[in-house]
């Protein structure tokens, strides 16, 4: 009888490629939930409408809804972080299609990897997720993984896969040093384990196109982004019919570092130690993520107005007295 106040948060936590939510949380908390993204959002002179507070729900959902859940936990810090990485998400999308617009991007986070990984056992000691934990900050990129596929002039299917670690907050250059090593260590344990011909480089292949096909689905059905695919397509990544390529590397290097930094007033994308590393104004960490990817894609630069020091606004409103 209270079905208006229920918010169902989606994750996964098993292994499958239904377009159909694996895991669930229904709670009659809507309230809270709203409330959490709109308080989140106006601290940083942002002011949602209900439907964008709604879209953002459904966002959250199609990719990972336990960012949602922890978010609500009331945890600032955490609270930041995980709204900026739904942020992340779409800049890097708008970024690697706007690089390579014949690609089909489709957007992972890596704590459902991992926690899909730890329901079927995949966590071995020396293997891809060993070390990785959910939740915890290591030597290994655990925010988004960028997957994308395309069919080749030869009809076979490439697919690419760039680590993503998002920064939010002043990002010094210890914690920009730090992100780099994260993404070269997660790049180098995914070429390791799924370039190999053996047993469990194809198992693992076909647990990673899984979830390719799951959020491609998922994208599309919830109105996020993308076109439907095709079934052929979907047929042929679950039979190991593609080959992993590398061949976009002189455009997104290794993977990407993507920063919202505090005190940055303009776009700024660099390459250090063969690692992309995308700086933005942090507040565009907040604006992004009620923003649809139609307007982000409209957005044509990400610059902000510096601030008046107090002296300058001193010298300013001086200025204007004489003028008037």
């Amino acid at each position: 009888e209270h079905e208006e106040d229920l918010i169902v948060v989606h994750y996964s936590d098993q292994l499958s490629s239904s377009m159909s939510f694996d895991a669930i949380t229904v709670t009659n908390k809507s309230k809270q939930y709203v409330q959490v993204i709109q308080q989140f959002l106006e601290a940083h002179d942002i002011h949602p409408t209900q439907e964008e507070i709604e879209e953002t729900i459904k966002a959250f959902n199609v990719f990972n809804g336990e960012w949602l859940l922890r978010a609500v936990q009331n945890k600032a810090y955490d609270k930041r972080e995980k709204m900026s990485v739904l942020s992340a998400l779409k800049q890097a999308l708008r970024y690697f299609t706007e690089q390579a617009p014949d690609i089909h991007w489709v957007p992972i986070s890596m704590e459902e990897i991992v926690r899909v990984s730890n329901a079927i056992h995949l966590s071995k000691k020396d293997g891809l997720f060993s070390g990785m934990t959910i939740g915890h900050h290591g030597n290994c990129s655990d925010d988004l993984l960028m997957m994308g596929y395309e069919i080749d002039e030869d009809d076979e299917i490439a697919v690419h896969f760039y680590p993503i670690e998002v920064k939010i907050g002043h990002n010094e250059s210890s914690v920009i040093s730090k992100g780099i090593e994260q993404v070269k260590a997660l790049n180098a344990r995914l070429r390791d384990v799924l370039e190999r011909d053996t047993f469990e480089s194809r198992f693992m292949r076909h647990f990673f196109m899984q979830r390719l096909i799951t959020n491609a689905k998922k994208m599309h059905e919830q109105q996020f982004y993308g076109e439907p695919m095709a079934e052929e397509v979907e047929y042929r990544l679950l039979n190991n019919d593609f080959h992993m390529t590398n061949t976009h590397q002189h455009l997104f290097g290794e993977g990407l570092v993507l920063s919202f930094k505090k005190d940055q007033y303009v776009e700024d994308i660099t390459r250090l130690k063969g690692v992309v590393v995308a700086t933005y104004p942090e507040q565009l960490g907040y604006e992004l993520l009620t923003k649809s990817m139609t307007d982000i894609f409209a957005m044509k630069e990400f610059t902000y107005d510096i601030p008046a020091t107090p002296r300058e606004e001193t010298v300013i409103s001086r200025v204007e007295e004489r003028a008037n």
